[in-house]
C-alpha cells in the first residue's frame, strides 16, 4: 500500500513511517497538514495517517478536506492518550480508526492489515461497478443493488470467481437474490452460450431426466420430436441449478454422472453429447443437514460445491433497504413518505428481497396520487410495528400504568376504525362502546377522522 503521513512531531512521525515500512508499504510524509492535502490532491494514496493536533490545522480539519477530494479513502487519526475523544469525535466525522501514542506495534499491524482489505475490497466492487454499468448498458437490466459490507463481500467473491472454471453453490433464504448473482457471475464470465435457469422443485420427478438431458423421438408417448435438454441449451454457457436440495436422490444419481463424465444421453437416444456448461446451484436448504438425513447425497455436494458463498438476509444488510425501495418505486413511477419509509426499514423481511418488492408493488397499486403513506402498506407490516412498540414499552420499566392503558386504547381505536374502513358507527360498535365515546377518545388522542391518504386526496 502507499501511504501518507501527515505529523508536525518528526520524532512520532519518523517512528510511525519506519514501522509502516518494516511491514513492507511505501510511505511519504510530511510535517505541514497543508502540504499533506496538496501531496494528496497530486498523487494517489491508500491511506492517510494523520496526527490530531498540530498548529497549521486539527487533524479533524485535514480528514475533512482529504475526504472531500476521495470520500472513500481510509483515514488514520494519530492522538494522545489525553485526546481519545476528539479521536471518536473524528470517527464520527468519518476517519477508519485511531491510532494512539505511543504507538503499539501489534496494533498498528491490525490496522494496517484492516486497511488492505478494506482496499482490496473496495478496489475489486468499484471495477465490478463498472462492469455492471456496462452490462446495464448492454440492455441486461441486472438488479444488483446494495451498498453494505455485508453485499459489497458477496460482489467482491462474485468478481473474484467470475472467470474461474469451477462449478459454484449460493446458499441462502428465499428471496434474497440466488438467481440474479448467478446472472450476474455468468454476465461477467465471458462464457459465449446462454444462461439457462431450471427449478428443480418445480419439475415432477418422471420428468426430471428429459428435462435435464432430453429425449429423441418416439422415446415416450408424446415425445414428438427430438429435443435438447437444459445441459445442451446451455452449452458453452451457465446451468442455474436453482433449489437443488428439492432433487430426488436418482436424479442426483444422474446429475452426478453427467458433472463428472461432461457428456449427456438423451432419453432413447444411444449417442453421446459432449456439453461444456458451468453449473451454478442455489438452495435455501442446509445441504449438511441434509447429507446427514439421506436426502442428498455428499458426493454431489462435493461436485455442486466447489465455491460456496451465503448472501445474506435482507435483515442483516438494513442499510440496503432504502435503496432498494428507491429502485422499486422509481419502476413503479410512484413517491413514498419519510414515515413509510422509516416503517420498512424497522421491518424484518423474513421474504427478504422477493417480499420487499411484493410490498411496494402492492402499495403502488392501492395509493393516491402516486405517493405510498402508512396506510398503503400491508396490515401485516403495521402490526408487526405495532407488536414492536407494544415490547419497547413493555419492557420499559419506568412507564406508568395510566401511559400504558392510554397507548393500548389509542392503538385499538385505530384498528378499530382501519377495520371498519373509517365508519365510526361500526367501529364504535366493535369496540363496545357509543358513537360518541368514539368521537371524544379520537379528539383526545388526536386521530384523523379519515386515514392520511383520504385527506390528502
Amino acid at each position: 500500500m502507499k501511504v501518507l503521513i501527515i505529523d508536525d512531531d518528526s520524532g512520532s512521525r519518523e517512528m510511525l513511517a519506519g514501522a509502516i515500512r518494516d511491514f513492507r508499504h511505501t510511505v511519504i510524509q510530511t510535517e505541514n497538514p497543508v502540504k499533506g492535502i496538496e501531496i494528496f490532491q497530486k498523487e494517489i494514496f491508500d491511506v492517510v495517517f494523520t496526527d490530531l493536533k498540530m498548529p497549521q490545522m486539527t487533524g479533524i480539519e485535514a480528514l475533512q478536506k482529504i475526504k472531500k477530494i476521495d470520500p472513500e479513502i481510509p483515514v488514520i487519526i494519530v492522538t494522545a492518550y489525553s485526546s481519545i475523544e476528539t479521536a471518536i469525535t473524528g470517527i464520527k466525522a468519518g476517519a477508519y480508526d485511531y491510532l494512539v501514542k505511543p504507538i503499539d506495534i501489534n496494533f498498528l499491524e491490525s490496522i494496517l492489515k484492516k486497511v488492505y482489505d478494506y482496499v482490496r475490497l473496495y478496489k475489486e466492487v468499484k471495477d465490478l461497478r463498472k462492469k455492471i454499468e456496462i452490462l446495464n448498458i448492454n440492455d441486461l437490466k441486472l438488479e444488483v443493488i446494495g451498498n453494505s459490507e455485508e453485499f459489497q463481500n458477496v460482489l467482491s467473491q462474485c468478481n473474484r470467481i467470475s472467470q474461474k472454471e469451477v462449478n459454484i453453490l449460493i446458499l441462502g433464504e428465499t428471496g434474497t437474490g440466488k438467481e440474479n448473482i448467478a446472472r450476474l457471475i455468468h454476465s461477467m464470465s465471458g462464457r459465449s452460450g446462454k444462461f439457462i435457469a431450471v427449478n428443480c422443485g418445480a419439475i415432477p420427478e418422471n420428468l426430471i431426466e428429459s428435462e435435464l438431458f432430453g429425449y429423441k423421438k418416439g422415446a415416450f408417448t408424446g415425445a414428438y420430436s427430438d429435443t435438447d435438454g437444459k445441459f445442451k441449451a446451455a452449452d458453452n454457457g451457465t446451468l442455474f441449478l436453482d433449489e437443488i436440495g428439492e432433487l430426488p436422490l436418482n436424479a442426483q444419481v444422474k446429475l452426478l454422472r453427467v458433472l463428472q463424465e461432461k457428456h449427456v444421453t438423451p432419453l432413447g437416444d444411444t449417442k453421446i453429447h459432449e456439453v461444456n456448461c458451468r453449473i451454478i446451484a442455489a438452495t435455501n436448504r442446509n445441504l449438511s443437514d441434509e447429507i446427514k438425513k439421506g436426502n442428498f447425497r455428499e458426493d454431489l455436494f462435493w461436485r455442486v460445491a466447489v465455491v460456496t458463498f451465503t448472501l445474506p438476509p435482507l435483515r442483516e444488510r438494513r442499510n440496503d433497504i432504502e435503496p432498494l425501495i428507491k429502485h422499486f418505486i422509481t419502476k413503479s413511477k410512484v413517491e413514498i413518505t419519510n414515515e413509510a419509509m422509516t416503517l420498512l426499514r424497522r421491518y424484518n423481511w423474513p421474504g427478504n428481497i422477493r417480499e420487499l418488492e411484493n410490498a411496494l408493488l402492492r402499495a403502488a397499486a392501492l395509493c393516491y396520487d402516486n405517493l405510498i403513506t402508512l396506510d398503503d402498506l400491508p396490515h401485516y407490516i403495521k402490526k408487526n410495528d405495532e407488536d414492536l412498540k407494544i415490547n419497547t414499552l413493555a419492557s420499559r420499566n419506568n412507564i406508568s400504568l395510566p401511559e400504558w392503558l392510554n397507548y393500548i386504547e389509542r392503538e385499538e381505536i385505530k384498528k378499530a376504525l382501519t377495520a371498519s374502513e373509517y365508519v365510526q358507527v361500526k367501529a364504535a360498535e366493535n369496540l363496545g362502546i357509543s358513537e360518541r365515546m368514539l368521537r371524544y377518545n379520537m379528539k383526545k388522542y388526536n386521530i384523523h377522522e379519515y386515514p392520511a391518504s383520504r385527506t390528502n386526496s
